[in-house]
């Protein structure tokens, strides 16, 4: 991924248990990334980011 995908610092909000980080795409279309959250073993989430021209 180098190259593609600019990373924001991860950042805690107001409201507990939140936090925001911007990823930016750099890349083509035909790249994505796979990002997975997971808190304990009560809460996992894993979501998909593909690219746009």
């Amino acid at each position: 991924l180098e190259c593609l995908w600019d990373y924001g610092p991860l950042k805690k909000e107001n409201a507990p248990g939140k936090y925001t980080q911007v990823i930016t795409y750099r890349g083509h279309s035909n790249e994505r990334i796979d990002i997975s959250f997971k808190y304990s073993a009560a809460f996992t989430k894993t979501i998909s980011i593909r690219g746009r021209p």
